[in-house]
């Protein structure tokens, strides 16, 4: 997925991407926070329903740009590691 697909950058490599969940389509669905370095990996490091809450505050902003920052920085080995002790989880797409 390239970073031209996301509806809104927040900066620092953090952007916000609308979902679809069941038969409600992307404007009523829930938004995700992504973490997203291209050609490397994505992490998915928050979500919410757009019916609990509008957006995110700007200190949540600030907090989840820190997190991406440490996740983005992990090698390949530490995120093994991290994975193993099941501290983060890999999702795959077969297809």
């Amino acid at each position: 997925m390239a970073a031209g697909q996301y509806e809104a950058s927040l900066g620092k490599k953090v952007y916000k991407k609308r979902i679809a969940i069941g038969n409600a389509g992307k404007s009523s669905g829930s938004r995700t926070i992504v973490a997203f370095n291209i050609g490397n990996h994505m992490f998915f490091i928050y979500g919410f329903a757009k019916g609990k809450r509008a957006n995110i505050t700007s200190k949540e902003k600030k907090a989840l740009q820190k997190l991406a920052s440490v996740y983005l920085n992990y090698s390949d080995k530490e995120l093994n590691i991290a994975v193993k002790q099941k501290l983060l989880f890999e999702v795959e797409n077969n297809g």
